[in-house]
């Protein structure tokens, strides 16, 4: 927008048919305007035209709430540690 990169979404590790979506990040003063769904969406498309099957992670619940409406769905749980002592909780 006026010649500022506001919204990206990239893939990696493209192979074998699959394909790592690993960010996706929109400037921070248009974020929740639409910018960051729609380079998502022309990256998924653009994949699933390959015949990709697509992964990602992501840490922000927000970012889980975008992923999921666009079809994603959890298959796993990734936890982070500080150290070496995992507790019973986990």
């Amino acid at each position: 927008m006026n010649h500022q990169l506001i919204a990206v979404a990239q893939s990696d590790y493209e192979g074998g048919g699959k394909a790592v979506i690993v960010g996706v990040a929109t400037h921070p003063e248009y974020q929740g305007m639409g910018y960051g769904r729609a380079c998502l969406e022309a990256l998924v498309d653009q994949l699933l035209d390959a015949q990709m099957t697509l992964y990602l992670q992501y840490d922000s619940p927000t970012a889980g709430k975008l992923y999921e409406s666009m079809g994603f769905k959890p298959f796993d749980r990734v936890y982070y540690v500080i150290n070496d002592i995992i507790g019973d909780d986990l």
